[in-house]
């Protein structure tokens, strides 16, 4: 042990008091917290959050980078985290096409209607309209559309124009009659 100015020697330093086993069990139960707390953030968005959802919950980019790199979560985007694991399906990829696109942007067209609840339609590509000074990056699967003025948008639950809107923009955008 080095010695102190005064010529004694500086008492060993304890270890921790908790074992191994203890430091272990804490690290699992504190990963099980982060865990449930994504879930609970998630579940109104099909098993997806946003990075800035989980800082704004209290989580740590060192925390949210551990959990994907043990491969608990899974980066989807450069903004969204899928807390799965899974790959985006259904809903879950409106969702992500939406915050992959900007605050600004609206499902629109086709995917506007299915949002709003039609039935007896499928679309495999996903219509998002974005302001026309938006910088977007190309998605897989989705068809950016930048209207000059992007008309009624209704802002519950999934961003999306109107109803009225978006029908006329998926008979503009249709391929066939």
């Amino acid at each position: 042990h080095p010695s102190r100015h005064d010529g004694s020697m500086d008492a060993p330093t304890p270890r921790s008091p908790r074992t191994r086993a203890e430091r272990a069990a804490a690290a699992r139960a504190e990963r099980a917290r982060r865990q449930r707390l994504a879930e609970s953030l998630a579940e109104p968005y099909d098993g997806l959050v946003t990075r800035a959802m989980l800082r704004q919950a209290g989580l740590t980019r060192g925390q949210v980078r551990s959990q994907l790199e043990r491969g608990a979560w899974r980066a989807v985007g450069i903004h969204t985290i899928s807390i799965t694991g899974a790959e985006p399906v259904g809903r879950a990829r409106w969702w992500w096409a939406l915050w992959e696109s900007g605050q600004h942007a609206a499902l629109d067209g086709v995917t506007s209607l299915l949002a709003a609840g039609l039935k007896g339609l499928t679309e495999a590509m996903v219509h998002v309209s974005v302001p026309n000074n938006a910088t977007v990056r190309p998605l897989a699967d989705v068809r950016h559309h930048r209207p000059r003025q992007l008309g009624r948008v209704i802002d519950t639950a999934l961003r999306r124009t109107a109803p009225e809107v978006a029908a006329i923009r998926a008979a503009q955008w249709a391929r066939s009659d």
